[in-house]
């Protein structure tokens, strides 16, 4: 089918150049860093609810399942409203304005230690919650906590070092081995933290973190060699020199500069703003209208690490081959779609899993977009376009949390005047992710082709380890920015160039524009 994705090229197959590019090293720092996340992910909701609950009546409440009680019921509108103060301080403030920043200035300096900051970040929670539970340090300062760990979120960085590394035909099963490293982290976390008491949770964490930090400084290998980020350097010096504007705008305007850039990047704010809504409320929203305990929320996050395992490192490939990028995208948000309607009536625990499961699908939109958009940049751009989506994904996301937490608020508070409805929300979230595949619809497998024809041809050492840049210039003599980069013809790792004519002295080397 039109649009499929080829696994090899001249017997170079995606496994093969996993290994030969170490990407895989980079898999076990994200499951790590997930897992340490997801241990306080089971203890949380109850732990939230409880602490709202025993302040608004000056004294210890621990509420029940399906607790009638004012101060419980209340406390669930509570915990939503501060959650979504602190998404959107973390994703239209700190991540909007600092991740497409941090991408531009990865391709600079690298990804390596940009990494480790975000890893680093992800230990504010566990530390947060270790003070209120061992010094009685209230429990709000987990919201700031979890802002800045939003504020460094590792995936865009993630998504560029594979990126870095891979040709395209290979990228887009590599992001969703990316995502599904994460799923891993979402399946074994809870189950770990759900048989912990929260104090030991919190230590694990901590624990977890620091030993993130050190695997990733020794094991993982930085995706940049020294002349490619130079390269990045010298061109982005240049563009300052020629009046260009700060690395924040310099990303985002990457976001326009086509009409196919800014249908992808409005299908992934409005599909942004949705999902980050929903996952504001939803745990509240089971705990309120089923009755959801810690067990139950460890066995939704088990289900949902599971199917995203399951749909990130078998279906993904499979649908990719058969359906290509721009199809897969389709097929991702109407299956989000589907289960933001059905939850929104659902009727049991039981029906609640199938319907989260099955909706686990939704998770291939994300990386099919990542890997269109890092198809149609050159390879020195990668993390300031990586940095920019997410950080207009950010922007709507902070967003989104506001709209469902005051929809959520409004029908289900006791003193409200509205029915008692805990579903609005997902009604509202099925409709802004239908608009979503309206403008997913209105991009075409042939436009994106289109537009990977006029991608400029230089190709620069950044898929090069240090054993293979014997061919490249040196770090002092490179050439000056839009000058052609002349690389040995077999340093690509998916294809080899037909035969030709020796180029002229200095002539650009050119791709194929029928590479996927």
């Amino acid at each position: 089918m039109a649009g499929a994705q080829p696994w090899s090229r001249d017997g170079v197959g995606f496994w093969q150049d996993l290994w030969r590019t170490r990407i895989y090293r980079l898999f076990p720092a994200i499951f790590i860093y997930v897992a340490c996340l997801t241990l306080l992910a089971p203890l949380k909701p109850d732990m939230m609810t409880d602490f709202f609950a025993s302040t608004m009546l000056a004294e210890k409440v621990v509420c029940l399942p399906l607790d009638e009680r004012q101060a419980c019921q209340d406390a669930h509108s509570q915990v939503v409203a501060y959650s979504s103060l602190s998404d959107f301080f973390a994703n239209s403030f700190f991540a909007f304005l600092l991740s497409p920043v941090v991408g531009r200035m990865s391709d600079a300096h690298g990804r390596k230690p940009f990494l480790l900051l975000s890893f680093l970040c992800s230990g504010a929670q566990a530390v947060a919650m270790l003070l209120y539970l061992r010094c009685g340090v209230s429990l709000l300062w987990f919201f700031p906590a979890q802002a800045l760990y939003g504020a460094f979120s590792c995936i865009s960085l993630a998504l560029a070092y594979v990126a870095d590394r891979l040709q395209p035909c290979h990228r887009a099963p590599a992001f969703g081995y990316v995502m599904a490293s994460l799923c891993v982290g979402v399946l074994l976390g809870p189950l770990v933290g759900g048989s912990l008491n929260p104090e030991t949770a919190g230590w694990v964490a901590c624990g977890g973190v620091g030993f993130c930090l050190a695997y990733t400084l020794v094991f993982v290998p930085e995706s940049l060699n020294r002349p490619a980020q130079l390269l990045a350097r010298q061109q982005q010096a240049a563009a300052a020199r020629a009046g260009g504007s700060s690395s924040l705008m310099s990303g985002l305007r990457m976001l326009g500069r086509s009409r196919l850039f800014l249908k992808l990047t409005l299908c992934v704010m409005t599909s942004g703003m949705a999902t980050e809504g929903i996952v504001t409320v939803l745990t509240q929203y089971l705990q309120l209208k089923l009755g959801y305990v810690t067990s139950d929320q460890v066995k939704l996050c088990v289900i949902v690490g599971a199917a995203g395992l399951l749909i990130n490192t078998v279906l993904l490939r499979c649908l990719l081959s058969w359906l290509g990028r721009v199809r897969l995208l389709w097929l991702g948000l109407a299956a989000t779609a589907v289960q933001m309607g059905a939850l929104a009536w659902v009727p049991s625990i039981p029906a609640s899993f199938a319907v989260i499961a099955l909706g686990q699908l939704g998770n291939v939109a994300f990386p099919a977009i990542s890997a269109i958009k890092s198809s149609l940049v050159t390879e020195t751009e990668q993390g300031t376009i990586q940095g920019a989506l997410y950080g207009a994904k950010a922007l709507a996301q902070g967003m989104g949390p506001l709209v469902f937490a005051a929809l959520f608020s409004a029908f289900t508070r006791s003193d409200s005047k509205l029915p008692f409805f805990p579903g609005a929300p997902f009604v509202f979230c099925t409709v802004v992710l239908l608009v979503a595949l309206g403008l997913a619809l209105s991009i075409s497998p042939a436009e994106v082709e289109a537009a990977r024809a006029d991608i400029p041809t230089l190709i620069e050492p950044l898929l090069l380890g240090k054993d293979e840049e014997k061919g490249l210039p040196e770090a002092g003599k490179l050439p000056p920015l839009g000058a052609p980069l002349d690389l040995p013809r077999d340093a690509l790792p998916c294809f080899k160039l037909p035969p030709s004519p020796p180029a002229s002295p200095g002539g650009p080397l050119s791709l194929p524009r029928s590479l996927p």
